[in-house]
């Protein structure tokens, strides 16, 4: 998480971007399917984590699919991560700046029944393609020996931030081009079939997580 360091942050990231502080640059921004796997008690007691909602859990939950185990795992990971990266998208795209936003839902074969998504940082090592033929961990997890199918998302990951960190855009694999940010609030999905681009990400959603008072939001730890 950002430190506020006095010399290298001198300020609340977002804070910043609201103010249209930060660097002009091109950014890449985004996060994975189950940030929640930073929050031990989102998955041990899910219920105490919907009732964080108060008044507006029926509202909320009412659009996430599945059952309360599934729903808190989803909206913490929304609250952590999602809702925020769309909200900085927006700010950067705002400002004039190339913004590429990106969702990474992918998860290795082996682990699709036992695991909802991809974990805090899952998605690092696609994108410097530290894949092995041996189980090893990442974020925080086992990870089977890696497939061709594994080796395949790795080789989208690299190719996209490979361009992106040569030419500012991340440009095309396998005829799909990832698209800015703006105007159409527009993620890259990873996901098991191959990235995809989706307009609108998740807006239903999102779009409740909005204007929840801090009092009610989920803590990260």
């Amino acid at each position: 998480m950002p430190m506020l360091d006095g010399t290298f942050l001198v300020g609340n990231p977002y804070e910043v971007f609201a103010a249209g502080r930060e660097a002009k640059v091109p950014f890449i921004v985004g996060g994975t399917s189950w940030e929640a796997s930073l929050v031990e008690s989102s998955q041990t007691d899910p219920e105490g984590t919907l009732a964080r909602l108060g008044s507006q859990r029926d509202d909320i939950t009412g659009r996430y699919p599945g059952d309360a185990a599934a729903q808190a795992q989803d909206i913490t990971t929304d609250m952590l991560v999602t809702e925020p990266v769309r909200d900085a998208a927006r700010l950067h795209s705002a400002h004039g700046q190339p913004t590429y936003a990106y969702n990474f839902d992918y998860v290795p074969a082996a682990l699709r029944d036992s695991q909802p998504g991809t974990p805090h940082a899952g998605e690092i090592v696609y994108v410097f393609d530290t894949l092995q033929n041996r189980p090893f961990r990442t974020g925080g997890r086992d990870h089977p020996p890696a497939t061709d199918e594994d080796r395949r998302m790795a080789d989208a990951a690299i190719t996209y931030w490979s361009n992106f960190a040569k030419t500012g855009a991340p440009g095309s694999v396998a005829g799909v081009k990832w698209p800015t940010f703006a105007p159409d609030d527009t993620f890259l999905q990873f996901g098991p079939v191959g990235p995809r681009v989706v307009e609108h990400f998740r807006r239903d959603q999102l779009d409740a997580l909005v204007d929840l008072p801090p009092s009610l939001r989920i803590p990260a730890m």
